[in-house]
């Protein structure tokens, strides 16, 4: 396998401005995937979108130690979090925030969008980008999602587990 796109994910959507990279802590014991219900309450189709996100990020080497695990509630978790919400007032098709303290571990991050257009694919690229500090190239998504090889479901792709597995196995604020 071909290590240039890795290589080149890492400088563009890892680390682009030098600033090293920001993941949850490896002492944590669980990180909510919190759906905050203060917005619009995740349908059917989003909490399964949510799950199986879920799983596919604990078959990713590194990143898969963290047990992320889902949550519904109006009230804020008091550990760091993953947040997700959709609101009609949030930018179409969707954002992504992460806020991580001095030593480049994440305290709090989201993902968010507009319930009509807050899909699967917006779910997940958000989500993602959200978890790692992702960064757009250019205003465009990471190449980091793909179809499964039988083009009938929505995965993580190499290039993506990479990244992740890359992000969580080296400390945080490690410099690209």
């Amino acid at each position: 396998m071909q290590d240039g796109p890795f290589f080149q994910g890492l400088f563009l959507y890892v680390d682009p401005y030098g600033n090293g990279t920001k993941r949850f802590s490896a002492s944590l014991d669980s990180v909510p995937a919190w759906w905050n219900t203060n917005y619009t309450a995740p349908d059917s189709a989003r909490r399964l979108y949510t799950h199986e996100l879920i799983a596919l990020i604990k078959e990713i080497p590194h990143i898969g130690k963290v047990n992320f695990y889902y949550l519904e509630s109006n009230e804020i978790p008091t550990t760091p979090y993953w947040m997700l919400a959709m609101d009609p007032s949030f930018p179409s098709p969707g954002t992504n925030g992460t806020a991580y303290n001095e030593q480049g571990e994440i305290m709090s991050c989201t993902a968010r969008g507009p319930p009509s257009i807050f899909g699967k694919k917006e779910l997940y690229i958000e989500s993602l980008q959200a978890i790692a500090k992702l960064y757009d190239s250019g205003g465009r998504d990471p190449r980091i999602l793909g179809p499964n090889e039988d083009n009938t479901i929505l995965i993580i792709n190499e290039l993506g587990k990479k990244l992740l597995s890359f992000i969580y196995f080296v400390h945080p604020n490690t410099r690209i």
